[in-house]
């Protein structure tokens, strides 16, 4: 495997260890549709590792590859350094759940799950224990006798998902296992995969659409946009330090406040921000690189590091009109006109409500060291 992929960067996760899947500079092309450009990561043994990025961003064709259903255009995939890239799929210890299931329909709970190690030659005693095993794993004991069409859509998901480990494989892959269930179901089994990952301590690498999945389960996350990578990294250092303004807005919600560079000292940059706003000082740790003077910019600041009506110490505070309040019980999203750009608050449901009303000036606020200040990107 090549040395650049083992250095690719640093986490600090201690239960995670040597690269397990390794991807170098993997290219897909359908014709003339590229649709995974010279992507590169390394995925680390035991590590939930999540990949996001909008429709149609290659997320999807990219697990397939390491799945072997697809094959590289160009570039290599390595699992355990093993190069894998012209090796079928089914000569390749990994397990796969699919987001539509895939289950037998004319087969039992036990003899779906039971499937892969049939086709191992297992014998039927240690194939009727190892079944058992796993379904007590995935909080379904007793179902062997049970058809899939008598289970619920989270019921059927942890059979497909017992199915895949049944094997033990050494990476276990999941393609938006959970988007087919409502969104009660679809935060237990959020639990439910998280707690027996790490109960086996299995490699695994998830693709998903719904960012909140993303964040709450996964210890490093690549995010994708048109085929190519645009951050690797902790989904906090993501939230919180995103590499670019893609992923500042693709990740959560944010304002973003347009303004150029007019001037800079050792320790803080002078943004002239757009409309007739006053300039703004902000530190050199808001932004993600060094900026050179009249770049244009966005300053940053997630909903939840604003507040209304409040005084800052050092901080910035911007004059609007309240446009809309959606009252969601703990807190209140406040959309704010700010000189014709909408500014979202994400303020406390108990404070907020009844004290203001549509059409109320305020003035929206943060600190400055909330700010995100970002290059702006090119439509």
């Amino acid at each position: 495997m090549p040395q650049s992929l083992q250095q690719e960067d640093t986490m600090s996760t201690e239960r995670v260890g040597e690269t397990v899947v390794a991807l170098d500079s993997i290219v897909k092309e359908f014709g003339d549709v590229t649709a995974v450009d010279d992507v590169s990561a390394a995925v680390r043994d035991g590590e939930f590792f999540s990949i996001v990025g909008p429709s149609g961003c290659g997320k999807t064709t990219t697990l397939r590859m390491v799945a072997g259903f697809e094959q590289p255009t160009s570039g290599h995939i390595y699992l355990k350094d093993e190069d894998v890239s012209r090796v079928p799929a089914y000569e390749r210890d990994i397990g796969m759940v699919f987001q539509g299931y895939a289950l037998f329909p004319h087969k039992t709970v036990g003899e779906n799950v039971a499937f892969g190690l049939k086709m191992q030659n297992v014998p039927k005693e240690k194939r009727e224990e190892r079944v058992a095993e796993i379904l007590s794993l995935v909080n379904l004991p007793g179902t062997e006798d049970r058809n899939p069409g008598e289970l619920s859509g989270g019921q059927q998901q942890r059979v497909a998902l017992a199915r895949a480990l049944v094997v033990e494989p050494s990476v276990l892959l999941l393609d938006e296992p959970l988007s087919n269930l409502d969104r009660k179901l679809r935060e237990e089994m959020r639990f439910e995969l998280k707690r027996i990952q790490d109960e086996l301590g299995i490699t695994t690498i998830y693709v998903t659409h719904d960012q909140k999945e993303a964040m709450s389960m996964s210890d490093r996350i690549l995010v994708l946009n048109g085929g190519q990578t645009e951050q690797i990294g902790e989904p906090y250092d993501i939230y919180h330090n995103p590499i670019n303004q893609f992923v500042a807005d693709f990740i959560g919600d944010i304002n973003a406040i347009p303004g150029t560079v007019s001037s800079k000292t050792d320790e803080e940059y002078v943004i002239d921000l757009a409309d007739s706003h006053p300039p703004i000082r902000l530190p050199h740790s808001t932004a993600r690189r060094d900026l050179s003077v009249e770049t244009a910019v966005n300053v940053n600041v997630r909903p939840e590091d604003s507040t209304l009506d409040a005084d800052p110490d050092d901080g910035i505070s911007l004059d609007g009109e309240i446009k809309a309040i959606n009252f969601l019980g703990k807190s209140a999203n406040v959309l704010v006109d700010v000189e014709g750009r909408e500014f979202l608050v994400e303020a406390s449901g108990r404070t907020t409500g009844g004290r203001y009303q549509i059409g109320d000036s305020v003035a929206v606020s943060w600190e400055k060291h909330a700010s995100i200040l970002l290059e702006a990107q090119g439509e």
